[in-house]
């Protein structure tokens, strides 16, 4: 049964996590297409031609698609509750001689698990381009400063999505809802960072750390709370 279930949500959020996918290796497609293209017009360059810099600026590629996914990992966590309010399946779903301790689990598993995909290829992405630098340990020092800066938005955003999807009756809804809370709260944060005299006072360095840190806890903050709240309401209310 609980097999099933697994296979249930994932049909939920399959379009979601295959327009996800799609979004994570644009960047690098249209990179390698626009190289690909360029070289047509170059008689000398061999139009297969693989060197470490191209190999580089794929990786880095590959990054900027893991930002883009962003945009829709709330998606793909709301689509597990809200969709099930929408379709009108919570109800079946009660009627099953299944807990609801397990089903909460099954959706949660198969969230972690998608979630997880864009988030271990920008780690792979992001370790790999770091020892193309001159200096491996400045360059892995960034890489993952950056990639931790990358995970603690998208699993905000991500926990914010699965909190409005317990409480709104659309996924769309649900999602809009986690994206326009984040880019206002980092905005806000944005200006406080440009308007209060002790923190203009700072190095821009100084300034540009504090910021990128404060904004990471921000929304690492928002992923705990969102996950555990979306969790708790999911398993004290009346129905899904």
């Amino acid at each position: 049964m609980f097999l099933t279930l697994l296979r249930k949500d994932w049909r939920l959020a399959k379009p979601a996590f295959l327009l996800m996918v799609v979004l994570f290796f644009v960047p690098a497609s249209v990179g390698v297409a626009v190289t690909a293209y360029a070289r047509i017009f170059e008689d000398k360059v061999p139009l297969l031609r693989f060197s470490n810099d191209d190999f580089a600026d794929l990786l880095s590629l590959l990054v900027g698609g893991g930002w883009l996914c962003i945009f829709v990992g709330p998606a793909v966590a709301a689509c597990q509750f809200a969709r099930e309010r929408r379709e009108r399946t919570s109800e079946f779903l009660g009627a099953l001689p299944v807990s609801r301790g397990r089903i909460i689990r099954s959706k949660a598993l198969t969230t972690a698990c998608m979630l997880a995909f864009p988030l271990l290829l920008c780690f792979l992405a992001s370790i790999s381009a770091s020892t193309s630098n001159h200096n491996p340990f400045d360059g892995r020092t960034q890489a993952l400063s950056m990639f931790g800066l990358l995970s603690a938005i998208f699993l905000g955003v991500c926990g914010l999505g699965w909190l409005f999807s317990c409480i709104l009756s659309s996924e769309i809804l649900a999602t809009t809802a986690a994206l326009l809370v984040s880019a206002t709260l980092a905005f806000k944060i944005y200006l406080v960072f440009q308007v209060v005299p002790s923190l203009k006072a700072l190095s821009p360095m100084q300034r540009e750390l504090t910021l990128t840190w404060t904004i990471a806890v921000l929304f690492a903050c928002f992923a705990i709370v969102g996950f555990i709240a979306g969790t708790i309401i999911a398993s004290v209310r009346r129905t899904l």
